[in-house]
């Protein structure tokens, strides 16, 4: 199944739950979290416990895995260095060591403590990975030494992206790709608004080239189409699918950030995907 570009739409979503590569990866994932629950067991007090049923990690990864299959079909047998840029702990890195051959993967996050469970998690697995304790601000990474990089909504909670683009750009080789996923606000509660999207789309394009072409549609009007996905629509089918386990106290934290209340009690999130090429 080829997965779209930019934001997805229910009907999409709902073949890609039921293609092969979901399922493939599913199995993995259940298997990693059985294997590992006791080194896990602390962060998933703080984090998402299962991140590929959360609602968006379920388009996200495949997406993401998809893009670098395609990326690594015309590099043969040669070495290809990944990063995954505010990795958290997640099945995902295993999942890509045990799928695609030599490749070096990287996990770098701000939080010194993942370090230890990525370590206990290495202990008993065939294939490592790398953690790299390091702020995307400064990647403790040498110049034009990553292949493909990718980072799962993580710019919409930062402050600055443009120095995290920067510096994406600074560490991919020439040759790179850069993945990016980022979730949108349709209400105005959480940290990216349609608009702050374009404007970090416009950012992006500072940089990197779009590997592939979408209709030229701004977001602005790309998230007002009653079809695309959405955490309202999720919340329909099954509210485990949603990241936060307590959604009122979610929703009133941002609200009081961002000094505006919503209509609903339920925050209302879609994301976009796109993959780009360094200029």
């Amino acid at each position: 199944m080829k997965l779209e570009l930019g934001i997805p739409n229910i009907e999409n979503y709902q073949k890609l739950l039921k293609d092969e590569l979901f399922l493939e990866m599913e199995i993995f994932s259940n298997h990693f979290l059985q294997d590992n629950s006791r080194f896990l067991a602390t962060y998933n007090r703080k984090w998402v416990a299962d991140p590929l049923h959360q609602w968006s990690r379920r388009w996200e990864y495949p997406y993401v895995y998809s893009m670098i299959g395609q990326y690594l079909t015309s590099r043969l047998e040669s070495e290809c260095r990944v990063l995954d840029a505010g990795s958290g702990v997640t099945f995902f890195p295993y999942y890509l060591i045990s799928q695609f051959k030599n490749i070096e993967m990287i996990c770098c996050d701000y939080d010194a403590s993942f370090k230890a469970i990525i370590n206990n998690i290495n202990s008993t697995s065939q294939k490592t990975v790398n953690f790299l304790e390091t702020n995307l601000q400064e990647i403790s990474l040498e110049d034009e030494s990553v292949d493909i990089l990718y980072c799962v909504s993580v710019l919409e909670h930062t402050n600055n992206f443009e120095l995290i683009i920067k510096e994406f750009n600074r560490v991919l080789k020439p040759t790179g790709m850069l993945i990016i996923t980022f979730d949108i606000s349709l209400d105005g509660i959480s940290d990216i608004s349609p608009s702050l999207a374009e404007e970090l789309l416009q950012t992006l394009a500072k940089y990197f080239n779009p590997l592939n072409t979408i209709e030229n549609q701004p977001i602005i009007d790309a998230v007002k189409n009653p079809n695309i996905l959405t955490t309202h629509y999720i919340a329909q089918l099954n509210r485990d699918w949603l990241p936060w386990k307590y959604p009122l106290l979610s929703i009133l934290k941002s609200a009081f950030i961002k000094r505006h209340f919503p209509n609903s009690l339920m925050k209302n999130l879609t994301f976009y995907c796109q993959s780009f090429k360094v200029k």
